[in-house]
């Protein structure tokens, strides 16, 4: 089978749609030997660019300009209107909500099946911004949805609960994003983190710290250390994660008086970051919007047999049962998430218990495996539905 996956974020950028891209992409070509093109967008140059990635073909389409992170170029449908010809896939697999790519190909006349990877509701802050994403979904992305011969939902909760995709379960399938276990798990070195804060309470936080990841939390979560300071002074907050929204979180720990419980250790490699999962005694992800459409760092975490607190929103009740393997609370609510640090980190019986119901559930529900298996499932099944 000839795949041709059409994303606007693509290795070696960095994010979650990135990395569930390239895995699914590269465990296709791997296990199931099925030829994998891909069409992403590049920031440099004038022309498009062919490249070779690790058995992948990967052309490059540049773009003209950028609005909020997202490219935009007005040649694109003619540009992959003809890598649709020369390639002649079997089958198309979209991602979204990044605009534009998607809603082209949704657009231009192919009898190739189009599938579509739906992360998570458009949302965007401000009154301006929602007020984008709206206009963004009655004019394109409605029927983009409409188009797409399946959708693909990272989760159940945005399957069920999705104003934009959930009308359409007759064609919405769900596969979870999946950790692969051979680098995520609980052999990993645990102790060096602890050795380099001694006597620390560690609670790690892993994200991008864009402006446009707002969302992930880091101004609850600086409020909430500088709340359980107070009860717990050893505490240790590592920010994980590189931004143009870094200065200001740095500016806000000094307003709270926390500067020197926080660390922000900017970008980490992704061969070291297993080593601060485990190192840490518990990873939060305080998301304050249902852009949250899964939470990858939350199984990588818990594939490490470290503890998650995660807000009760978006998808990550998917991933977190509350008590069992992880902890829920508000979002927003600084208060709550400082008292369910305080109870988690004080608390070795329910900490020991997180730990344990944490790994296995990975192993049970997310390994990449898992994901790669149930994409060729659906792949295979729309190439008979086409024959048909």
């Amino acid at each position: 089978m000839k795949i041709l996956i059409i994303t606007p974020l693509f290795f070696p950028s960095k994010g979650g749609v990135q990395n569930y891209t390239l895995s699914i992409a590269l465990g296709l070509k791997k296990f199931y030997g099925h030829t994998v093109c891909v069409i992403t967008s590049s920031k440099t140059g004038d022309s498009i660019q062919k490249e070779n990635i690790k058995g992948l073909t990967v052309y490059r389409l540049p773009s003209q300009f950028s609005i909020s992170n997202t490219p935009i170029s007005f040649k694109w449908q003619n540009q992959i209107k003809k890598i649709i010809k020369d390639e002649n896939p079997d089958i198309i697999n979209t991602h979204t909500p990044v605009p534009f790519m998607s809603d082209i190909v949704a657009r231009i006349n192919t009898k190739v099946p189009v599938i579509l990877n739906y992360h998570n509701d458009l949302i965007k802050p401000g009154i301006i911004g929602k007020v984008l994403a709206k206009i963004y979904y009655r004019i394109l992305l409605n029927k983009t949805i409409k188009k797409s011969d399946m959708i693909i939902a990272l989760s159940e909760y945005y399957a069920k609960n999705s104003p934009y995709i959930s009308k359409y379960s007759n064609k919405t399938k769900v596969v979870s994003p999946g950790v692969d276990t051979n680098k995520f798990n609980e052999k990993i070195d645990a102790t060096w983190l602890k050795k380099k804060y001694p006597a620390k309470k560690i609670v790690l936080f892993v994200g991008n710290m864009d402006i446009a990841n707002s969302h992930k939390g880091m101004n609850v979560l600086l409020t909430t250390i500088a709340q359980l300071k107070i009860k717990m002074p050893n505490v240790k907050l590592i920010a994980v994660g590189s931004g143009n929204a870094l200065d200001h979180y740095k500016q806000r720990s000094k307003e709270l008086n926390i500067e020197e419980s926080v660390e922000f250790v900017g970008y980490v490699k992704d061969q070291d970051l297993p080593k601060y999962y485990s190192g840490a005694d518990v990873l939060v992800l305080p998301s304050t919007t249902d852009a949250e459409g899964f939470g990858m760092v939350l199984t990588e975490a818990m594939a490490c047999g470290t503890p998650v607190i995660g807000s009760n929103i978006g998808g990550i009740p998917f991933v977190i049962q509350d008590r069992k393997n992880g902890l829920l609370v508000k979002a927003g609510d600084t208060q709550a998430l400082s008292a369910k640090l305080y109870e988690l980190l004080t608390n070795n019986q329910l900490l020991n218990t997180l730990k344990r119901n944490a790994s296995k559930h990975v192993k049970d529900n997310f390994t990449l495996i898992h994901s790669i298996d149930n994409t060729e499932v659906l792949l295979q099944s729309m190439i008979l539905e086409a024959v048909k």
